[in-house]
């Protein structure tokens, strides 16, 4: 359901002309219709990022680390622990992850045929996240989240005539990192589904986060 600029301003506690910058800048899951801003509902209860966001590096490196990989340094050993206790002790810990990770990739949302969707799942220069990931328990057959390599990414747009898409409707999320990983970690799948805005995406992320930190 969507809601106008100034409902959104009357329940989230904030003025209209700052619900709009949020929308103008991509913040909130907003579209235009007309002369006015349609703001998704859900995201009347989603915070504004605040926290200042990992390095790639380090954003990667946590994931790892979470899944038990111990191979970084122990100065960084120290700050993640910090951060897990963090997670374990947030009530929205898929929002900490999120916004810790918000610079862990350049995300360029698509629309593509519905009808190309399933083969294009399993194109190999794809590394599947988000909804698309196993560990999700959704895998949604109405869109592909993945990772791909940026030298890749021009090539599967002409491939698969994909549309740019800002509308906060996408079906074909891709998120260009240099050397695409073969898998995902968990936390980083997490962080994926914390992009989207609905209660499944949301509860599935928040279950990924807590079997990390059992």
């Amino acid at each position: 359901m969507e809601i106008t600029v100034s409902e959104f301003a009357e329940r989230a506690g904030i003025t209209p002309r700052r619900v709009r910058q949020l929308a103008e800048s991509g913040q909130l899951p907003a579209r235009r219709a007309g002369h006015q801003w349609l703001i998704e509902e859900e995201a009347v209860n989603r915070q504004p990022r605040t926290r200042r966001p990992l390095s790639p590096k380090n954003a990667w490196a946590l994931a790892s680390w979470l899944e038990g990989q111990d191979d970084v340094p122990a100065y960084l050993r120290s700050r993640f622990r910090q951060l897990a206790s963090r997670l374990g002790e947030s009530e929205r810990p898929e929002r900490l992850l999120a916004d810790w990770f918000a610079v862990r990739a350049p995300k360029h949302s698509y629309r593509a045929d519905p009808a190309d969707l399933s083969e294009l799942r399993r194109d190999d220069r794809l590394t599947l996240t988000g909804v698309s990931h196993p560990s999700s328990t959704l895998q949604s057959g109405h869109e592909v989240d993945a990772y791909v390599g940026p030298d890749d990414l021009p090539n599967l747009v002409n491939e698969w005539l994909l549309v740019d898409d800002a509308s906060h409707r996408p079906n074909v999320t891709l998120r260009a990192l240099p050397g695409r990983p073969s898998t995902v970690p968990l936390a980083m799948v997490a962080a994926d589904l914390a992009d989207h805005y609905g209660t499944r995406e949301t509860a599935a992320a928040r279950t990924l986060i807590r079997s990390l930190l059992s």
